[in-house]
């Protein structure tokens, strides 16, 4: 292996280690909207920023968001990243192809679809079995006007939080991937 591959495979590792732990950084006044507009890190926050961002959702949306999560973890669990990509919003979806080749461990200009890349990435994510993704709970759900955090909980994560939004009137997942939190507090 050549120094550039071996560059490559950090650099690889080192989106994907981003993707999995640092997609959301707990903590600011700042939405998640805004917040997730370039589907990395956001600043920190309150030590509570979940229970006192928006408010609790309603019934129907809980059931709604909490269903649309239940099934994006299903899917990162199957690696069936068609499925996965139907549930983030759009927007985030046309971008996979282009600025997550190199966490899915795809040269760049691959031309891969969002499917091939999340399914890749999917597979790729350290420390996530997918019997644990397959596991994965929503613990909570506060709402702003246009996008809310869902609280998670999983056999690999005590607390963590994934950003959802309103896209064309339905929820989506404003990000790839959950992220732990180290000072949410758990529900």
């Amino acid at each position: 292996m050549g120094d550039r591959d071996r560059w490559m495979s950090l650099a690889a590792l080192l989106v994907i280690a981003t993707l999995a732990l640092g997609m959301l950084a707990c903590g600011s006044q700042t939405s998640p909207k805004a917040a997730s507009a370039s589907s990395t890190a956001r600043p920190p926050q309150d030590d509570d920023h979940i229970s006192t961002y928006g408010h609790e959702a309603g019934e129907p949306q809980r059931r709604v968001i909490a269903s649309l999560v239940r099934r994006y973890y299903a899917a990162a669990a199957a690696g069936d990243g068609a499925a996965g990509c139907a549930m983030i919003d759009p927007r985030l979806a046309e971008d996979v192809p282009r600025d997550y080749y190199e966490a899915a461990g795809l040269p760049a200009k691959s031309g891969r679809s969002c499917a091939y890349v999340l399914s890749r990435i999917f597979k790729r994510l350290p420390g996530q079995p997918p019997s644990a993704l397959a596991r994965t709970r929503v613990t909570g759900i506060r709402l702003g006007r246009e996008s809310g955090f869902v609280q998670l909980s999983s056999p690999t994560m005590a607390t963590g939080e994934i950003v959802v939004g309103l896209s064309a009137g339905a929820w989506k997942l404003d990000v790839l991937v959950g992220r732990p939190c180290r000072r949410c507090a758990a529900h």
